[in-house]
């Protein structure tokens, strides 16, 4: 991250976060006369993830499983699929309240086709349902997997 003229250079992990959220909320804001939709790519995602700390992205993963467990806000509905003659694309949708939607779409090449699987996610404004954010799924979900292992692994006894 490069230091900007009259601006400190955020100096721990803790200020790159809100310095990067900030960023990200400013581009996702919506305003009914003037609607963004931010697109990230892969490139984008791993940026983003690189600039993190192991510790702090193990406790915002925390912060999320503990949330998805413990929410009387959280729906996820089953998940729905679309076969086609080269590919399944699974849809599967989900809410937290004060947070907003999402809907993942992963599609999943059949056997003996060429391809590989693709996923995306699809941010919608809180309020009013408007697509805010379109995001590379690929990099979240393996974090999001290394990260449950993880948790499953330190809760197991020690020999």
């Amino acid at each position: 991250m490069q230091a900007r003229r009259g601006r400190s250079r955020p100096s721990s992990d803790s200020e790159r976060v809100y310095a990067r959220d900030a960023r990200v909320a400013s581009a996702i804001s919506f305003t009914p006369a003037a609607m963004s939709l931010v697109v990230l790519g892969a490139d984008d995602v791993e940026g983003i993830i690189s600039q993190l700390s192991p510790g702090i992205l193990m406790t915002l993963m925390a912060s999320v499983f503990v949330r998805l467990s413990t929410s009387d806000s959280v729906v996820i509905p089953h998940r729905t699929m679309i076969g086609r003659e080269t590919h399944n694309t699974l849809f599967m949708p989900s809410s937290i309240g004060g947070i907003g939607t999402s809907v993942k779409a992963v599609s999943v090449p059949k056997s003996g086709m060429r391809g590989s699987t693709t996923a995306s996610t699809l941010l919608l404004d809180e309020d009013t349902g408007a697509a805010k954010a379109l995001i590379n799924a690929g990099s979240l979900t393996a974090l999001r997997t290394a990260s449950g292992r993880f948790f499953v692994c330190q809760s197991l006894p020690r020999s």
